[in-house]
């Protein structure tokens, strides 16, 4: 629930706010915690997924767009959205090239892209992950924030910032993880190499 509430506001700061902006969500599963808060905030939010029950889970809980879809060719206009964002979705998509060139794509001159991956430098023992979370199955591989900078410059996406999201990784005792969160945010020249999850935010040059 931290997570998508991070999520939601970094997305908000980013933005300038989100009422009256279209967002599209990629790879968002069933996350009713980030589509329903961002909707409800005035986003006229696309819900993007290959997997059609979670879209189906999403509808029933009260989203108004959902779309069953592959990332790599959107089914969208070309500069159709705001603001074009994921989280966790894209070491699922290897290799992440025509991925993050069809997000660019549909996303508006002038707008944002944001995208939330686990640390490639960050490890965790398998036994504490659910099984797909930073874990590399024969399908996907880590992905380092340097790779993803890289794709969005070479393809007229500019103003790239990378920051640490999530400090603590998943199964980490809650007295534990507050602690390490504020240390991240505290000194984040140091924490950043730490963080269980990155973020990459870049601008769509006009």
């Amino acid at each position: 629930e931290k997570g998508a509430r991070d999520l939601c506001r970094r997305i908000k700061d980013i933005a300038g706010g989100v009422s009256g902006k279209s967002l599209l969500y990629v790879g968002s599963g069933n996350d009713r915690l980030v589509s329903l808060p961002l909707q409800d905030e005035g986003a006229l939010m696309v819900n993007l997924d290959i997997v059609n029950e979670s879209m189906q889970d999403l509808t029933a809980w009260g989203a108004r767009t959902c779309v069953c879809g592959d990332i790599r060719r959107l089914p969208f206009r070309s500069e159709s959205f705001d603001i074009v964002f994921s989280k966790g979705s894209l070491h699922h998509s290897q290799p992440i090239d025509d991925p993050l060139q069809s997000m660019i794509r549909v996303c508006k001159k002038g707008g944002y892209i944001v995208l939330v991956e686990p640390n490639k430098y960050m490890t965790v023992p398998r036994h504490r992950l659910p099984k797909g979370l930073a874990v590399p199955t024969p399908y996907e591989h880590h992905l380092s924030s340097r790779t993803i900078v890289k794709i969005l410059k070479s393809n007229s996406v500019g103003d790239i910032h990378t920051e640490a999201f999530t400090h603590a990784p998943p199964g980490t005792p809650g007295p534990i993880a507050r602690i390490w969160e504020w240390k991240g945010h505290l000194l984040p020249w140091l924490f950043k190499y730490f963080a269980f999850e990155f973020l990459v935010r870049g601008q769509k040059k006009l």
